[in-house]
């Protein structure tokens, strides 16, 4: 019983995983100019557009850069990367387009750990 329970927690999560990235490369391609126009004042997104330019995992990562700046706005802003007023003005259309994957990406990581968890508990049985 447990070690079906366990195939299909490890089911459901392979199907998470594989939409999370779906939604991650939608929003890397499709909402992420939109999220850098209204962040054009940041030294740290032109950056990181200039850097790691427009491939899948350059948009990915500004994406992430991104992400952590609206999660953790102060430390940038102190290190003067980035205008607290841009980041507080970003729509909230956008700011949950941001947010949503590295939501799903912190549920992922907890569900994980709760398979293996269970997991462990089929093994020993």
């Amino acid at each position: 019983m447990a070690g079906t329970l366990y195939v299909y927690l490890l089911g459901g999560m392979f199907a998470l995983i594989f939409s999370n990235i779906a939604v991650w490369l939608y929003v890397a391609f499709f909402k992420l100019s939109q999220v850098e126009k209204h962040l054009s004042n940041c030294q740290l997104v032109e950056n990181n557009r200039r850097i790691w330019g427009g491939g899948p995992f350059g948009r990915m990562y500004r994406l992430m850069q991104i992400s952590s700046m609206l999660l953790f706005p102060k430390p940038i802003v102190k290190n003067g990367e980035a205008d607290l007023e841009d980041i507080q003005n970003l729509p909230i259309s956008l700011r949950r387009w941001v947010r949503i994957p590295f939501n799903v990406g912190l549920a992922l990581s907890i569900y994980h750990v709760r398979a293996m968890g269970l997991g462990q508990i089929c093994w020993l049985a």
